[in-house]
């Protein structure tokens, strides 16, 4: 239960300011507007009142609906200050609602504040409350206009509405969080059988033989066999190096004749250049006689050509020897006859043996591949049983959540409460009135569930239907802890004659007894010909209203 203590409320709505406590008692909210020609209630600011109260915890009028700017025109500091003050759970908390130059919504809690923004604080408060803005408003606020638009609804949306009212559409949000979280898991379970599948379909591949079988045939193998026609190949090209080899020994000799030749004439023209150097000018650099130079530099000169020429010859030689026995200095003889040695042991069926090697591979990667599958399909099938369980209790919840579960069982239990309820007012009232429920329906009925309650009564036997059913859910909503020491009454009285209202009015003098009882109405015989526990008196001057306290 919520217990409302006080409320303020200043530049709000039409006001300037409004101060009131909610100890227990009946009380006539009143109004007078000097703003029109003839004094009058009407808009005066009553309304506003009640307003006020779930703007501050909901951010919703008495109409359902949200105003984005509720401060008041005329007001001097352009600023709307909301504070209820209320005991929830044994703890005294404030709620805070200011609109003007900054925004803020605070909720306090024995003093101390609790930070929230703005768009997180409204889902924080009713957390908190324990109730929403329609329980709030089933169990405080009563106004005809609301009941007669609940008793023209067809079933279904009746139904709809009592489930909303009682919480119930809590239900619809688990539902699809259910829906979501199962579509998921239907997802990866999905995914993780078609994994499955696609293992059994490796595995289902089989390879000749077992890799233990394929090596032990191959150990036979002192190595990889030659075929006789690489053998043979080879055993001819070391044939031909070898005679190669024969060839340049012979010719060794020779070359390193014309080596050394090529040294001899190599320093003889050394020589030559250096005699051209010291020839002077027809004088011998030795003893100092004359020679003739031309003479001897010509016969120097041609000396020197037929040298250069012996040389060059000699080079091409030595080239030519080269590049024939080019292959001798790559070769190895002892390597290449330690090959055909060995390949000589291992002349064999060389495809047969790659036929071998190749099955090896193939039956190796299929052990590793297979002993991975097999390990992955362990584990898949551990989360496919996880993901199975948790889907089989998804599906549950689902059900559960659905129109013929849970909500189906709990509709059913809050409308035998509700008709408890019901029997009592009925008794108190003259009028026998039962709820029932269906699969997706909610109709009333009186004279013992004989009479539907869809046609032929009259306007003010349908208003004290309402009103009765409207006392009924209240109660029943209080008695199952969710609703408030509040209840205002806007305009109940209207359709009823004087014996009615009488009797409506002892009903709520006893009824107010525990409880702070507000009465808003324009009958002016009920304002003065009967007794209130106290008075609030709404005046509104020049646009704005001010709400005055009389004992």
């Amino acid at each position: 239960m919520v217990y409302l203590d006080k409320f303020y409320m200043e530049g709000a709505f039409s006001y300037g300011k409004c101060e009131i406590d909610f100890s227990p008692g009946l009380v006539l909210l009143d109004g007078r507007n000097y703003d029109v020609g003839e004094v009058t209630s009407n808009m005066s600011g009553k309304t506003s009142v009640f307003d006020g109260i779930v703007t501050c915890l909901f951010e919703q009028n008495s109409k359902g609906m949200v105003k984005d700017n509720i401060i008041n025109v005329l007001s001097k500091d352009k600023k709307a200050s909301l504070c209820l003050d209320m005991v929830v759970g044994g703890k005294k908390v404030r709620v805070e609602y200011i609109r003007g130059k900054e925004n803020s919504w605070t909720y306090y809690e024995n003093g101390e504040a609790v930070k929230k923004s703005l768009r997180d604080m409204g889902g924080f408060i009713i957390e908190r409350l324990g109730l929403d803005y329609n329980m709030f408003m089933v169990s405080s606020y009563i106004e005809q206009g609301r009941l007669a638009k609940f008793l023209e609804l067809n079933d279904a949306d009746r139904k709809r509405l009592i489930a909303s009212y009682f919480g119930l559409n809590g239900f619809d949000a688990l539902r699809e969080k259910v829906k979501r979280k199962r579509q998921l898991v239907s997802s990866d379970l999905d995914s993780i059988r078609g994994s499955l599948q696609e293992i059994e379909n490796s595995l289902s591949m089989k390879v000749e033989r077992e890799v233990s079988e394929i090596e032990r045939e191959l150990s036979k193998y002192k190595g990889a066999p030659v075929s006789r026609e690489e053998f043979e190949k080879n055993l001819s090209a070391f044939k031909k190096m070898c005679k190669l080899s024969l060839e340049y020994r012979k010719v060794k000799t020779e070359e390193d004749k014309l080596r050394e030749s090529l040294r001899s004439y190599e320093d003889a023209l050394s020589l030559k250049r250096k005699v051209l150097e010291f020839l002077g000018d027809n004088v011998c650099y030795v003893c100092g006689s004359k020679i003739d130079k031309i003479k001897i530099e010509k016969k120097i000169l041609d000396e020197r050509a037929d040298l250069e020429e012996k040389v060059n010859k000699i080079r091409k030689l030595l080239r030519e020897i080269e590049d024939r026995f080019s292959e001798l200095r790559r070769w190895s003889k002892s390597s290449q006859l330690n090959w055909l040695r060995d390949a000589y042991k291992r002349i064999g069926d060389e495809g047969e043996y790659r036929k071998l090697l190749e099955e090896l591979g193939r039956a190796r990667m299929y052990r590793e591949v297979s002993e991975g599958l097999l390990d992955r399909k362990k584990k898949l099938e551990g989360e496919e049983k996880t993901l199975s369980e948790v889907k089989e209790l998804l599906d549950f919840w689902f059900d559960g959540f659905g129109p013929k579960g849970l909500p189906a069982m709990v509709m059913n239990n809050l409308v035998d409460g509700l008709n408890t309820v019901l029997s009592r007012y009925s008794e108190l009232f003259g009028w026998k009135i039962t709820c029932v429920v269906d699969d997706d329906k909610l109709d009333l009925y009186t004279d013992d569930g004989k009479k539907s309650l869809k046609g032929g009564y009259s306007g003010s036997e349908m208003s004290l239907v309402s009103l009765i059913v409207a006392f009924a859910m209240r109660d029943w909503l209080n008695m199952s802890g969710k609703g408030t020491n509040v209840l205002f009454l806007d305009e109940v009285f209207a359709p009823f004659d004087s014996t009615m209202r009488l009797k409506l009015f002892d009903f709520l003098s006893s009824f107010s007894k525990d409880r702070c009882v507000v009465v808003v109405s324009h009958n002016e015989d009920l304002k003065n010909k009967l007794g209130w526990d106290r008075v609030w008196r709404v005046e509104k001057r020049n646009g704005i209203s001010n709400l005055f306290m009389e004992e």
